[in-house]
């Protein structure tokens, strides 16, 4: 999924709804594979994607709070199955495929008989979570959808953060401090250290991978992250791999006793190769962790995920530093009329009308000599001009409608006599204002003095998405 600059730079209790229901719309699309025992991937799916969902929530609650009940983001994390002896199923079997080429023939017997078993328990696993578990996240997700859907209550709670991108860098803060606070906390290869570490990596993701798009600086934390979780990875399948080894051992000792030694002949063998093997590559992967990142407390990718923090705290800063300045923004004066000197020159009409909501947006059409031209438009935000697109008569059509009671008309009229600047005369109300486009450094021309009221630059009142939201009035 991605956020767009226009939903960072809003009010966070729409934000961080937008946020939380795309992500439950995602654990709910989760939920139907499970009960196809095929899908190998469908448990470690729905646990990942109920995780995201839980890091949602956890990073909007400044903004939703009074919204959700209590309790309810830990009510999301106990929706997955925590913790059964076989929960690493899925992560076995691949391991167990990946290294047959490496297992010396005459012990291939014992990889099928392991991998025989483990995948008859990830089938038990994945029924169990298609079951119970499905049945409770289901109805735990109408619940949770019904929240994030009422009405936000009106005003902001004191001391909540400004926008959704304000809230999402103390969340990003957060989870980078919890990373390298289990990195500090690790005391050699610690098998229950290692897993806290891998877990605190994959949140810290699961909040950068939304803020990729709109955000460079969390793209570069997501680089820097991959490799750590890579290796976090292999040594989680090669240890896991040697728990399934050890007990698949007592297994084998069980059926020799029940079936007698020359049913099973060769599986001992065999199966402490897969564990010599495992806990050879649980050893690298420890040894290229503690070297690589551990040794550093993940200082690389703990610092690229503060300075994507930092950059949706401060926007604009850094990005875009090759293109130059920032284009200064169009001047705006208030004028009785149109002087002489701003006639006959090119003319056109628009009409634009604002959409409800909260993401700044609108539809309109321009009419000139050269025909209708139909657009959409999106308000600049982050540090980024806004978005023009062309539209269809069609698409302008389904959305007029809808701007009822937030719209503008207006003849723009271009001048002649002093190129970069134009006059804008309203058509649904006694207004007239004189324009210096943007980057136009020109004061204004002598013979506009006679008819200039005042600037009205900095008067928000002035702007036409402001004037759109007052009653229009037409001039006879």
């Amino acid at each position: 999924m991605r956020l767009d600059p226009e939903i960072l730079d809003g009010p966070p209790e729409i934000g961080a709804r937008v946020l939380a229901l795309a992500r439950l719309a995602d654990a709910e699309d989760a939920v139907a594979p499970l009960a196809d025992p095929q899908r190998r991937d469908a448990l470690p799916a729905f646990r990942a994607a109920v995780r995201r969902l839980a890091v949602a929530l956890e990073a909007g609650l400044p903004a939703l709070a009074g919204a959700l009940a209590e309790g309810r983001v830990a009510r999301v994390e106990a929706s997955v199955p925590r913790s059964p002896p076989w929960r690493d199923a899925d992560a076995v079997a691949g391991w167990l495929e990946g290294i047959r080429t490496d297992l010396p023939a005459p012990y291939r017997g014992a990889l099928d008989w392991l991998l025989d078993r483990v995948e008859r328990r990830r089938r038990a696993a994945a029924e169990e979570a298609a079951g119970e578990a499905a049945r409770r996240f289901r109805r735990l997700a109408a619940r949770l959808r019904d929240e994030l859907t009422a009405r936000p209550a009106p005003g902001r709670r004191p001391g909540a953060p400004a926008t959704l991108a304000l809230a999402l860098a103390g969340a990003l803060r957060a989870r980078t401090r919890a990373l390298r606070e289990a990195v500090i906390a690790l005391a050699g290869p610690d098998a229950a250290g290692l897993r806290r570490v891998r877990e605190q990596a994959a949140r810290l993701a699961d909040l950068l991978e939304p803020l990729r798009a709109a955000a460079p600086k969390a793209a570069d934390a997501l680089d820097a992250l991959r490799p750590l979780e890579d290796l976090l990875a292999a040594w989680h399948a090669a240890a896991a791999g040697e728990a399934a080894v050890d007990g698949a051992l007592l297994e084998a000792r069980a059926e020799e006793a029940r079936r007698g030694a020359a049913a099973i002949a060769g599986l001992r063998p065999g199966l402490l190769a897969l564990l010599r093997l495992a806990r050879e590559r649980a050893g690298a992967a420890w040894t290229r962790l503690a070297a690589e990142h551990l040794a550093s407390r993940a200082t690389p990718a703990t610092d690229a995920a503060y300075a994507a923090a930092a950059a949706l705290e401060s926007p604009g800063e850094d990005e875009d530093a090759e293109a130059g300045p920032p284009t200064a923004p169009e001047r705006r004066f208030l004028v009785t009329a149109i002087p002489p000197e701003g006639r006959g020159g090119d003319a056109e009409e628009l009409e634009q009308g604002w959409l409800p909501g909260e993401a700044r947006e609108s539809v309109g059409v321009t009419r000139s000599p050269l025909g209708e031209q139909f657009f959409h438009a999106r308000a600049p935000g982050r540090g980024r001009p806004g978005r023009i697109e062309t539209i269809d008569r069609a698409g302008f059509e389904a959305f007029w409608p809808l701007t009822e009671g937030r719209r503008i008309a207006k003849r723009r009229h271009l001048v002649a006599a002093a190129p970069g600047w134009h006059f804008d005369e309203y058509l649904d109300r006694p207004l007239v204002l004189a324009v210096a486009e943007e980057g136009n450094a020109e004061e204004p021309p002598p013979w506009l003095e006679p008819v200039l009221v005042r600037e009205v630059s900095a008067e928000r009142g002035y702007l036409d998405e402001a004037l759109a939201r007052r009653p229009a009035r037409r001039t006879g």
